[in-house]
């Protein structure tokens, strides 16, 4: 099935009573390009990540799968693609190399414009997968601050 849109997303929150026409209203004025309706909803504490997730899961629509970054091994391969200011830019977990193919984690896999960055930065193919952004976050600084030389 294809990823769930935007307006999918809105209408079945709508619908299944998380949202109210007036919340959307309000957010839609303070909405930024570059984020998803997923992302605002749970920075403005409508849903948690969880529950986002759990009804994208729902659904039905979504065809990525969902990770625990606290469970799973990372490849230090994979994090040499990405320097740490890029995936915290970005909000992305670099997790293992696959052939010519960067598995990464991300709050919202269908962020094309985030994929084509990791793709012209790494020269990999990316394939995203789904994790919430508090997760990533602090995977980044987990990871990456044992990676980092300590100031002398």
């Amino acid at each position: 099935m294809p990823p769930l849109t935007d307006e999918q997303l809105l209408q079945a929150l709508i619908k299944g009573g998380y949202v109210t026409q007036q919340q959307i209203k309000e957010l839609a004025q303070r909405k930024q390009p570059e984020k998803s309706w997923g992302a605002m909803l749970v920075e403005a504490g409508i849903l948690t990540q969880q529950q986002l997730q759990e009804i994208i899961r729902r659904i039905g629509t979504t065809t990525y799968p969902t990770v625990d970054l606290e469970r799973i091994y990372i490849d230090r391969t994979a994090i040499s693609y990405v320097p740490r200011r890029l995936a915290e830019k970005l909000v992305v977990m670099p997790i293992r190399v696959e052939g010519n193919k960067l598995v990464v984690a991300m709050p919202d896999p269908k962020r094309l414009e985030v994929i084509d960055q990791l793709q012209q930065a790494t020269g990999l193919r990316v394939d995203p997968v789904q994790a919430p952004a508090q997760q990533i976050r602090a995977t980044i600084e987990r990871v990456y601050g044992v990676l980092s030389p300590s100031p002398v």
